[in-house]
């Protein structure tokens, strides 16, 4: 479950980074095309990157992998990993609860998104129709912005004798031709899926404006009166209601339009700077595709504290030893005298447990008398042991970091109250934790 949440989480981030590199770069130009292509990529772009794995410039020696060292590979080679790790603080059912939280509100949103759709077509139904060459107008008594829906185009009734009304139907046939509507509804959807994050918002209304620019650029060639057109867009008094789903002819960015339709044509040797946001694209399929293995000679290479290293600090954040190693007692269940080979440390029932150290997760399971045990291997010779934990929240195989979450204390197996049993092994023998601690 935790991983759909990680994968979103993602593609979040995936898609802030390349909107945000629009925004600086892009959105003031006039090569309205381009960067409606721009803005519409990132949606393939954000949804796969996180999910496929590409290696474009990885090499199995640190000296290529120099050669890609910058400041934005190093944060994003390492923020999927952070994301990971650190998610190892939510137990199983907080998990749940997210889950299902962000559920509801992904089924909320297709409703009302259902019912934007359905209202559109009730319009469709109660208005008079008639067909233009490929498309349809839809005309309406109801008081509105005229607004395209794939071929229909929809028209006030007041507008249809006016003298505006060929310089609206010029613009409107735009959207209609190059399927701005289309757009829309994969983009609506794309919000939908990613609704807690607050850039696909800002995303959605640059690509609406994108579709204004367009249609407003070829409706002025097509009426060849520049200043009539600004002058009908600024006497804008109908509004729509049903804006995610359509390019209503009065937009709310009335003054980026303008600004826009008066402002100089962006000189074409400008589309040589789209290759660079191809060349970020790039780094951000490389970022989630580093095997374990290069990213951990990348990270060394910068010297960043991720290889493994001793156990230095204590499982638990408060401390309450009540049998500490080496200590000869009597087995409770055995009822025989035995050594202790590592230490209990008391605590509530489900307290956080804390990897000690750097290292890769050899065991998470249920083993008898250990109840649930974390076994963690950190380089060739040690390994710590975490026994009868309530729960874990690792699995065999992750890599861990010192201070992370690995689970929660529990009275699994054979013990007699909550606490932890935690061990230092070096070469297959327990060792005294306490010459270990430095922390």
């Amino acid at each position: 479950m935790d991983s759909i949440l990680i994968y979103l989480i993602k593609v979040s981030a995936v898609q802030v980074v390349l909107y945000v590199f629009y925004f600086a770069l892009f959105r003031t130009n006039t090569l309205h095309g381009l960067n409606r292509a721009t803005l519409l990529s990132i949606l393939p772009f954000s949804l796969l990157a996180p999910a496929i794995n590409l290696n474009l410039f990885v090499s199995k020696n640190v000296e290529t992998l120099e050669k890609i060292k910058g400041t934005f590979v190093e944060f994003t080679v390492v923020f999927p990993e952070f994301i990971e790790g650190n998610s190892g603080g939510l137990s199983s059912t907080n998990v749940n609860l997210l889950l299902v939280a962000y559920l509801s509100v992904c089924a909320f949103l297709l409703v009302r998104f259902a019912f934007q759709l359905a209202k559109i077509v009730r319009l469709k139904k109660d208005s008079l129709q008639y067909n233009y060459g490929k498309f349809s107008f839809v005309i309406s008594n109801r008081a509105m912005s005229p607004f395209t829906f794939f071929s229909w185009i929809f028209i006030p009734a007041k507008m249809v004798e006016s003298e505006e009304f060929n310089m609206v139907k010029d613009h409107e046939t735009v959207h209609a031709a190059m399927l701005h509507t289309l757009d829309l509804i994969v983009v609506e959807l794309y919000c939908i899926l990613l609704w807690f994050n607050p850039f696909v918002y800002l995303f959605r209304k640059s690509l609406k404006n994108v579709h204004e620019f367009t249609a407003d650029s070829s409706a002025i060639k097509s009426s060849s009166a520049k200043d009539e057109y600004l002058r009908l867009l600024l006497a804008c008094t109908d509004s729509c209601n049903i804006l995610g789903l359509t390019n209503p002819f009065y937009y709310q960015s009335l003054k980026n339009r303008v600004e826009m339709i008066t402002k100089n044509k962006t000189p074409k040797s400008r589309k040589l700077g789209y290759m660079i946001y191809l060349v970020l694209v790039a780094l951000v399929f490389q970022a989630f595709s580093f095997s374990a293995k290069d990213k951990s000679l990348l990270v060394q290479n910068n010297e960043v504290a991720v290889v493994a290293e001793l156990p230095s600090i204590k499982p638990l954040d408060k401390i309450s030893v009540s049998v500490d190693f080496g200590v000869t007692f009597l087995n409770p269940f055995t009822k025989k005298e035995v050594t202790h080979n590592g230490i209990d440390f008391r605590a509530p029932l489900g307290t956080p447990v804390k990897a000690t150290a750097n290292g890769v997760v050899a065991k998470a399971m249920e083993k008898g008398n250990w109840g649930n045990l974390v076994v963690i291997q950190h380089g060739e010779e040690h390994q710590t042991w975490y026994a009868h934990l309530n729960e874990y929240i690792v699995k065999e195989g992750d890599t861990v970091k010192k201070g992370q979450v690995i689970g929660y204390v529990g009275n699994s197996g054979q013990s007699t109250g909550p606490h932890l049993h935690y061990m230092v092994m070096k070469n297959g023998e327990a060792v005294n934790p306490n010459d270990y601690f430095k922390e």
